[in-house]
């Protein structure tokens, strides 16, 4: 199975009071989120991080999830660690017709041919407004804040229930 998130931060304090996280300490949310992603995401299952992963020490983080295969999209809070299977700036999919970023885009490639856009770093406070000036777009924000707006847990998201969404 494949799954998506983006903006962990793990090990960034300060994310908890920026995105009014319900955690007390950082120790505290670092260990809920890997928790999610363990019990989400199995060994042999295919984990893509869209970005802002860890705060610093990535790698430390990313030998705590059992997943085999973490691919990184890297995000403006990142740096190049090569800890990952892989690393790079965007990726299309092009079996599933995904492109990849940590950003949003108002168009990507193959966006009229009805590829998906997934993204992060906006923490979920866009999408209402894009859905209102934007209806029917094929977008969304798929890191662990807006995730949790969805369903009320911090976890990743799965190909199949990205496709239930559109």
């Amino acid at each position: 199975m494949i799954y998506f998130t983006a903006d962990t931060h793990f090990g960034h304090t300060n994310i908890i009071k920026h995105c009014n996280r319900p955690f007390k300490s950082g120790t505290q949310m670092d260990r809920a989120l890997l928790a999610e992603i363990n019990t989400v995401v199995g060994k042999d299952d295919t984990l893509y991080v869209l970005g802002d992963f860890a705060w610093r020490n990535a790698d430390l983080y990313l030998q705590k999830i059992a997943c085999d295969h973490v691919h990184l999209i890297i995000g403006n809070h990142d740096k190049h660690s090569e800890c990952f299977e892989t690393e790079q700036y965007w990726l299309y999919l092009r079996l599933t017709k995904l492109y990849l970023s940590h950003y949003p885009h108002v168009s990507w490639p193959m966006k009229s041919h009805h590829a998906i856009h997934l993204y992060g770093h906006t923490h979920g406070t866009i999408e209402d407004e894009l859905d209102k000036i934007w209806p029917g777009r094929h977008s969304m924000d798929v890191g662990v804040d807006n995730v949790y707006r969805l369903f009320g847990r911090y976890r990743p998201i799965s190909l199949n229930e990205v496709l239930t969404l559109f």
